[in-house]
């Protein structure tokens, strides 16, 4: 896919006998082979911006899918346009105050030191173990709202623990959709309230099935989780999966806003929901999703047998008055985490519905209705 490429201007001053002179300002216009940073042809002037007085500049003209590689290359301030892609296979020194709109994959094995703090308000892609760092551990990057940041292995900065990643956007570890990867965070991270972290679970093993975030840092949660299983994954309510784990101990504060500890969150296609738990039992108050429940595809057909019918009556009875947990979370399809009146009255909504197994005795609502008043007594009495 092409998309342009061009360089912001940024002014240099360097002091020389005769006076000042400004920096040499190179623009991306394809001359060369038309992507190639290392072909001075493809450059204004046909010199490649390969030191920190000659600075690249952005939205020259063009739609440029661009290749960084072959020795290393430092530049001056970068802004990647919006409709821009930047490979880089090697490695590459930014210096300035950075931002980035476009698209800026970084090849296996690459990698881009920051000498500045940096706004993403586009597309990072960091392939394996390519690596966006800073030799400044009082650096960040800023991942705004529009910002994605996706891949998998490290985001700065290398060695050090005190520089910080704050993300306002979306953190999808993973190069794309279904491939389940673990980006690993070197430095301080904060999730603020606008963030997203985006987990897609098809299997139970890490950095192959399912997405996590591997904190060398602290990490702040805030802002939502999204879980989306893949590849038709239906796990057992045994299997228990980090998602979020630091090498600290109490190294993860903070939970996201739309799941407490203890509490369920339902995946994004609907097909069940997750308990999530923020340390408790656990190590390192790593984040962890367990006791997945399949949401039925007919409503109140809580045994997921094709039909709603006297079996999915006694799952409600047998947790009545109960929270949920401990009582089954089958029993509350009505999501308020209390087994009651609304989830008996989801269950008779739908009484009969869907297919029934063979040989079932099926009872018409009306009885089905008595046998819950009768069971409902006898319930009374025994918990009283």
């Amino acid at each position: 896919m092409n998309s342009r490429i061009a360089w912001v201007v940024a002014v240099g001053v360097c002091l020389l006998s005769s006076g000042v002179i400004h920096a040499q300002v190179r623009s991306f216009d394809g001359g060369g082979d038309g992507t190639s940073w290392s072909d001075a042809g493809n450059w204004s002037n046909n010199d490649t911006p390969d030191t920190l007085g000659e600075t690249p500049s952005i939205d020259a003209g063009g739609a440029w899918n661009v290749t960084a590689s072959g020795s290393a290359i430092s530049t001056g301030p970068l802004t990647l346009g919006s409709d821009d892609t930047l490979t880089v296979s090697n490695k590459v020194t930014l210096s300035g105050i950075n931002s980035l709109s476009g698209e800026l994959i970084v090849s296996t094995g690459a990698n881009i030191s920051l000498n500045s703090s940096w706004q993403n308000d586009g597309i990072i892609t960091l392939n394996e173990f390519g690596l966006l760092g800073t030799p400044n551990s009082a650096h960040s990057v800023t991942n705004n709202t529009t910002g994605l940041i996706r891949g998998e292995l490290f985001i700065l900065p290398l060695g050090f623990i005190t520089g910080t990643l704050i993300n306002h956007g979306t953190i999808s570890p993973g190069f794309s959709a279904n491939d389940g990867k673990s980006l690993a965070i070197t430095a301080d991270a904060i999730l603020s309230g606008t963030s997203v972290l985006d987990i897609e679970v098809g299997g139970g093993t890490t950095n192959n099935n399912f997405d996590t975030i591997a904190g060398l840092g602290n990490v702040t949660l805030g802002g939502e989780l999204e879980l989306t299983q893949f590849n038709g994954y239906s796990p057992s309510p045994s299997t228990t999966l980090t998602i979020v784990d630091s090498i600290f101990s109490n190294g993860i504060t903070g939970s996201f806003s739309n799941v407490a500890d203890g509490q369920r969150l339902t995946t994004t296609d609907g097909s069940g929901s997750w308990l999530v738990r923020y340390g408790q039992s656990h190590a390192n108050s790593d984040v962890v999703i367990t006791d997945f429940q399949p949401i039925p595809a007919i409503l109140g057909d809580l045994d997921s047998d094709g039909f709603v019918g006297i079996t999915d009556l006694n799952i409600v009875l047998g947790a009545w008055n109960l929270a949920v947990p401990p009582g089954n979370p089958l029993a509350d399809p009505s999501g308020d985490d209390f087994v009651g009146i609304e989830d008996l009255n989801v269950v008779l909504g739908n009484w009969n519905a869907g297919t029934p197994p063979a040989e079932l005795v099926i009872p018409e609502p009306g009885t089905a209705a008595l046998l819950v008043g009768g069971a409902l007594a006898v319930l009374r009495r025994s918990r009283g």
